[in-house]
């Protein structure tokens, strides 16, 4: 068997090795309040924040598409934690909880100074360290994984693999199970969906849906 018995082009889960998805496949959430896109030079200290995989950068990422600006991604060395950040009358800061508290009060001094707009991707909430040197404070929060949104997102990533009139699609329970072992992490959800769409291919699952 194959994809194309499934009725697929490919695995509709495979992980981009890029941060971020194309539009074709970008979902509009309903378990987060996302405001619009941030303007520039507004004096705002816009975090998104939440645990690892739960959608922060591709958020970030999103926005950044649409009011282009810096880009910095903290890596977890020692030295890109005590790296300077990049300021901007708009810019992002992606993982910045990783960033040493001098060096992060430093760029915020900086970015206040020109009472620029940061759009900060975080585990931890900066609020205090924000308000500290007067920015407006925004926070978008980004929970555990909802039912609704997760069949959206099935939904969309199987019609761009779709090449027949009807398609393989993971059963409830199996889309529970994923869920509930996914936690708040979108990453994890789709190797777990992944590995279900392989056996499917593997194994010769009917294809269901329509």
């Amino acid at each position: 068997m194959s994809y194309a018995d499934l009725g697929l082009s490919r695995n509709p889960f495979v992980a981009d090795p890029r941060p971020g998805v194309p539009d074709e496949l970008w979902i509009d959430r309903d378990d987060v309040d996302l405001p619009p896109a941030p303007e520039p030079a507004a004096g705002r200290f816009v975090q998104l924040l939440g645990e690892k995989g739960a959608g922060k950068t591709t958020t970030l990422l999103r926005w950044r598409s649409r009011r282009p600006g810096p880009y910095r991604h903290v890596g977890p060395t020692w030295r890109e934690r005590l790296a300077p950040l990049p300021v901007a009358p708009l810019v992002y800061w992606d993982e910045i909880d990783r960033v040493f508290g001098p060096r992060l009060s430093a760029a915020l001094r900086a970015a206040k100074r020109i009472d620029a707009t940061v759009v900060a991707g975080t585990h931890r909430d900066l609020t205090a360290a924000a308000s500290r040197f007067g920015f407006e404070v925004t926070t978008v929060r980004f929970g555990p994984l909802d039912r609704e949104t997760v069949r959206a997102w099935i939904g969309r990533r199987l019609a761009a693999a779709r090449v027949g009139e009807t398609c393989w699609e993971p059963g409830e329970d199996e889309v529970t199970a994923a869920i509930a072992s996914a936690g708040h992490s979108w990453r994890t959800l789709g190797d777990r969906l992944h590995v279900l769409a392989a056996r499917a291919a593997r194994e010769g699952t009917v294809a269901t849906r329509s």
